[in-house]
């Protein structure tokens, strides 16, 4: 899991405690810094990166050197710049990310200068935890998931670090370690006026360090009903974690967190451990491309043609992936796997549908309509809130259906907040008086 500084589930198995792994950083041009977690909980384990958020409300800002200097730019929209690649699905409402993230907010941008000439705008500046990690893991504790999330990461040991520590203090901070030669991870993302995030830069080189402080908790790992990483893990760590959780028969979620990281799983067999994936529609490409799947001309601005893209490829991939969930932002998402959407993820013992005896039952995917969100104050975490609910539902034995509903739900209330993850959420025991049903059908070729 990331942390930094930004500008701009139920009860658990006997004996297991689950695991999840994410991570999410970001540098500010100044002085913003990162660090890497790693969440466990008896119920749930995380490993993951965490980053200090810092958000920048701006009436204008300078726009990155990618913009010509003699395009004239008026209110900057999701379609006048490409969202980074780990944010997009939040802005879409792609809201795939574990745990809690401690990384940096981001620039609320409501107008681009025309032209880049290195001056200093007037913006208000906020600083809060944050990390695709750290929000998961964050998202998870304010669920009263049972027992206490455990985040495994690093933080340097400089003042950022508090900033992340005061963010954890309902969570288990045994897997945090402060490393005296490091910065902590830091982001720094812009906003535009709808919330939706423009791009981000971060800081991560904390995140090298990953690989020893996983090992130090493998026996956590392979007493976890759920282990879940992200794409911001050294590629080496990712292969380690699911060597481990494979002798020891535990499943692994990954969330990509960006299309530069979305193929690392893949460069050996052992992604074939994989049990649940959440990409959004770009990494899910090149997922399928890493997989030796067809992917073939990508026409997004078509919405039917997205949707059927998007169906096909997860049943593709979930030939071999037991659960593909793809963020579609306004769009909603997809679920393809085997089996009925009624069906209980995780049944009594630890086991996952999709594998053993329902190997040769055939797959699905079922299209699952969000309404458009309304009072958006950032995107910003939505899509971590998401798969923390998702996650949640999981571990407290819900079916695929009231997965979504609990995510979505959460998903939503990020979307209303200013900081990633809400001061509150709701106690996941207790979602039907929170999350309603989310509508959806099933795909057909």
């Amino acid at each position: 899991m990331s942390t930094g500084a930004d500008t701009a589930a139920g009860e658990g198995l006997a004996g297991r405690r689950p695991s999840l792994s994410a991570a999410a950083a970001v540098r500010l041009q100044s002085q913003s810094r990162s660090a890497s977690q790693l969440v466990r909980a008896k119920a749930l384990k995380v490993i993951s990166r965490h980053a200090v958020n810092v958000k920048m409300e701006t009436m204008s800002c300078t726009p990155p050197e990618w913009f010509s200097a003699s395009r004239e730019v008026h209110d900057v929209t999701a379609a006048d710049v490409e969202p980074s690649d780990s944010e997009s699905r939040r802005a879409d409402c792609h809201f795939a990310s574990l745990f809690v993230s401690i990384s940096s907010s981001g620039l609320r941008q409501t107008t681009v200068l025309r032209r880049v000439d290195g001056s200093t705008h007037r913006g208000l500046v906020k600083q809060s935890a944050g990390g695709v990690g750290r929000n998961m893991a964050d998202a998870l504790g304010k669920m009263n998931v049972s027992p206490r999330p455990l985040l495994v990461t690093a933080l340097g040991a400089d003042a950022m670090n508090a900033v992340v520590l005061r963010s954890l203090r309902h969570l288990d901070q045994e897997g945090v370690a402060v490393l005296e030669d490091e910065r902590t991870a830091s982001y720094a993302l812009v906003l535009n006026s709808k919330g939706e995030c423009l791009f981000g830069v971060g800081d991560m080189d904390i995140h090298r360090r990953l690989d020893q402080q996983v090992k130090n908790f493998e026996q956590q790992l392979t007493h976890s009903p759920l282990v879940v990483m992200d794409g911001n893990l050294p590629e080496k760590t990712i292969h380690h974690v699911l060597s481990v959780c494979r002798g020891a028969s535990v499943p692994v979620w990954f969330e990509p967190t960006d299309i530069r990281k979305a193929s690392l799983p893949f460069s050996s067999d052992l992604w074939k451990g994989l049990h649940f994936v959440s990409p959004n529609i770009n990494e899910l490409r090149i997922m399928c491309q890493a997989a030796g799947i067809a992917v073939g001309e990508s026409r997004s601005c078509n919405r039917d043609y997205l949707l059927e893209e998007a169906c096909a490829l997860s049943v593709a991939l979930a030939k071999h992936i037991a659960v593909v969930i793809v963020t579609l932002g306004k769009l909603g998402l997809v679920v393809a796997r085997r089996g009925d959407a009624r069906d209980v993820l995780m049944q009594e013992g630890g086991r996952m549908r999709g594998r053993g005896d329902d190997a040769l039952a055939p797959v699905s995917a079922r299209v699952y309509s969000v309404p458009e969100a309304r009072d958006v104050v950032s995107v910003s975490g939505a899509g971590d809130c998401l798969a923390a609910g998702f996650i949640a539902g999981v571990l407290s034995r819900l079916s695929e259906e009231q997965c979504v509903a609990v995510g979505v739900c959460a998903a939503r209330l990020s979307l209303r907040s200013a900081s990633a993850v809400p001061a509150r959420l709701f106690d996941v025991r207790k979602w039907a008086g929170h999350a309603a049903s989310v509508p959806y059908y099933t795909h057909t070729s």
